[in-house]
């Protein structure tokens, strides 16, 4: 089993990555987060990985950190969720907002692209009493959902995802609802203040 690699970054896609390790190039499938912190020019780089063999398909999966790979091998317990449906869940959210809408009974949170309602509810009921409930305190579910909603309405405006998300990032604590959280955005792009 390979547990993690170390070499430099060859090729980032939004879907893998090519990390060089010894004159040997691995294709490596991996979560946003990863992709969010390598870069080409970064050098070396380490990914924490799972390899899936299957009779016709040798991959690898990657992650940037230990606790996401955990998670990752968590998810593919639950029957019906292989890798490529796991990666697809830990790239729309980060780990800890997965834990909390699990841990939470939230499945509208988990039904992204792919994961339709009684997917997101079985990975709830078979993992909602296996998840290490440390640090999930903090996260605001109400808040989670309506930033969820706020994706949903700039996305059909035309929104690119990844502008979008940039853009929730930086709404102030205060704005709570959806309607407010899309208006400051759209004043903020209105102004040019991105």
């Amino acid at each position: 089993m390979i547990f993690s690699l170390e070499g430099n970054i060859q090729y980032t896609t939004e879907k893998y990555i090519v990390l060089e390790v010894n004159g040997v190039s691995y294709k490596i499938t991996v979560s946003k987060s990863v992709i969010d912190s390598v870069s080409e020019k970064e050098g070396r780089s380490k990914v924490f990985t799972h390899l899936y063999l299957r009779e016709n398909a040798i991959e690898l999966y990657g992650f940037h950190t230990k606790e996401e790979l955990d998670f990752f091998n968590l998810l593919l317990e639950v029957q019906g969720v292989g890798p490529k449906l796991a990666i697809a869940i830990l790239s729309a959210m980060d780990t800890k907002k997965v834990k909390a809408a699990i841990v939470g009974g939230h499945h509208e949170i988990l039904m992204i692209p792919g994961v339709g309602k009684k997917t997101a509810q079985k990975i709830i009921i078979e993992l909602q009493n296996k998840i290490d409930r440390a640090g999930l305190a903090e996260i605001d579910l109400k808040a989670l959902r309506a930033d969820e909603d706020v994706m949903d309405a700039l996305i059909s405006l035309g929104y690119k995802k990844k502008e979008v998300e940039r853009l929730i990032a930086l709404i102030p604590k205060e704005i709570i609802s959806t309607k407010e959280k899309v208006k400051y955005i759209l004043s903020q792009l209105s102004e040019g203040t991105q």
